[in-house]
């Protein structure tokens, strides 16, 4: 089917399970937070813990990935995840805001190896022309034991030349366009609940909506988003995601009903997707076999690292500004990144 092996279903199935934790976290997260952190602007706290989880865990999860082998990894991640888990639940049961974060921030140690279910699946297809399509499918798997633990050939490593690496425009471009991407839906999101529950009045009911609608559209567009990459190529499908981000802020500007939060939140999920799918696909093209396994990491360091500062920013920024200080925050990156696409693009710089 959609000429993908086998592999890359089995992927696609079992990342839903390993991502379980992770919209819950993002939902309840906060609410938790205003009932055991001993002050309001601490609320967010767990949810930017489970960031900076995925941000310790992102070079530590490469590094035993080339050591050991992909599968092995994924299958102690599950392992380590139903552990934080229960220290989590233990943390809310004795109303233990230190046991919770401890709890959450080992989920995300483990959701670091998940993150690279995306390279495993661009491993698993036969022509470079299908990666696209193999992230569409790891990233649809999210909405509803591979043979990926080849372990790499025991020979004397090369060094990685980081001079060359950082002077590829398209590696730059796939980079910022993950990182940015990851850095400010995240920073939206985890100021949302809050803002809408607890600042704005709307129920929990709604609240919950905005964000279900939120991460299917992070999610759903994975369909189209595979076959959109292969007919216009990265550099549109990125440029396509920001222009969603604009439409994010646009919404969350013009007010604070229920439906400027809703679109605000499905466009930031739309262009959520076609960055980092957009980014994936366009780093897998960047690097040799050789440095794979660096350059990989090296990716996801930034964009988590990118991401945690966001989200450990957003409580207190939202406390601070309110919701439009926010939406303001959000626009920085969005903006620097669409006037470097163009700049490139005008140069003649991307392939």
């Amino acid at each position: 089917m959609l000429g993908l092996n086998r592999n890359i279903w089995i992927l696609a199935l079992a990342q839903p399970f390993a991502l379980s934790l992770s919209p819950a976290i993002v939902l309840i997260s906060g609410f938790i937070g205003t009932q055991l952190a001993p002050a309001h602007a601490l609320a967010t706290l767990p949810l930017s813990m489970m960031v900076v989880g995925v941000t310790l865990g992102a070079m530590p999860a490469a590094f035993f990935m080339q050591r050991y082998g992909r599968k092995k990894v994924f299958l102690s991640a599950m392992l380590i995840m139903m552990l934080a888990g229960l220290i989590s639940a233990l943390g809310i049961w004795l109303h233990s805001f230190i046991l919770f974060l401890l709890g959450v921030t080992i989920t995300g140690m483990s959701l670091a190896a998940v993150q690279q279910f995306r390279f495993a699946a661009i491993e698993q297809v036969d022509t470079p022309a299908l990666s696209s399509r193999a992230v569409s499918v790891l990233m649809l798997g999210n909405v509803a034991a591979p043979s990926t633990d080849t372990v790499v050939t025991q020979k004397k490593k090369q060094p990685v030349n980081w001079r060359d690496i950082l002077s590829r425009p398209a590696f730059i471009l796939a980079v910022a366009a993950a990182t940015i991407g990851y850095g400010v839906m995240s920073f939206v999101m985890t100021a949302t609940p809050l803002a809408m529950h607890e600042m704005t009045g709307h129920s929990l009911e709604s609240t919950k909506w905005v964000i279900q609608s939120h991460i299917m559209a992070m999610f759903l567009p994975s369909f189209i988003t595979g076959e959109l990459i292969r007919k216009w190529g990265e550099t549109r499908i990125i440029f396509i995601g920001l222009l969603a981000y604009l439409g994010t802020t646009a919404f969350a500007f013009s007010g604070v009903e229920v439906f400027h939060y809703w679109w605000a939140l499905v466009l930031l999920g739309v262009g959520w997707n076609f960055l980092f799918i957009g980014g994936t696909t366009l780093l897998s093209k960047t690097y040799t076999a050789e440095e794979k396994f660096s350059v990989q990491a090296a990716n996801d360091m930034t964009v988590f690292v990118f991401q945690a500062l966001s989200s450990l920013s957003a409580g207190a920024i939202l406390f601070i500004s309110g919701w439009h200080g926010i939406v303001i925050m959000s626009l920085v990156p969005t903006a620097l990144l669409l006037l470097g696409l163009l700049l490139m693009v005008k140069n003649s710089v991307l392939c």
